[in-house]
């Protein structure tokens, strides 16, 4: 039975080395929302071969989910940093939109970022010239504390 429990554990501990990045890319990126005469900016961290700003995605032929995640009221988006690394080591592309910052910010405009994030950079999937392309899954999931909740 020992022998039996040994191996199953090393079998689910070797799975989960498997698709582990140990370099962290980030992009700082500004977005036209027409629709509202709005830009949005966010920060941008994705798995890379080497760590940095505005480094290539990893060299894989991987398509990451994309998470976009929104900061708490009163909070900068630093404050996520090992939700941040621990989520994007383990193969997803993870945005923070850093937008509606201060004492008095529109939750609804910031919902609406948010989202309009998500489709920034699933839309970023379809352009040879975007560092994203081909690179991004069609997952997505948006996510927040607090306020960005």
């Amino acid at each position: 039975m020992k022998k039996i429990s040994l191996s199953l554990l090393l079998v689910v501990a070797s799975c989960n080395l498997f698709g582990q990045y140990s370099a962290i890319g980030h992009r700082s990126e500004s977005f036209n929302d027409a629709s509202r005469s709005r830009t949005v900016t966010c920060e941008i961290y994705y798995p890379a071969d080497a760590s940095g700003n505005n480094v290539p995605v990893v060299s894989d032929t991987v398509h990451f989910p994309v998470l976009v995640f929104g900061h708490g009221f009163v909070m900068a988006y630093t404050s996520y940093a090992t939700l941040r690394d621990s989520l994007v080591s383990r193969g997803y592309i993870m945005a923070f939109p850093t937008t509606e910052t201060g004492f008095s910010p529109s939750h609804l405009e910031f919902g609406k970022d948010i989202a309009f994030v998500a489709e920034q950079i699933q839309s970023s999937n379809a352009n040879a010239a975007d560092p994203f392309y081909n690179r991004v899954a069609t997952t997505t999931c948006v996510m927040g504390h607090s306020m960005g909740g």
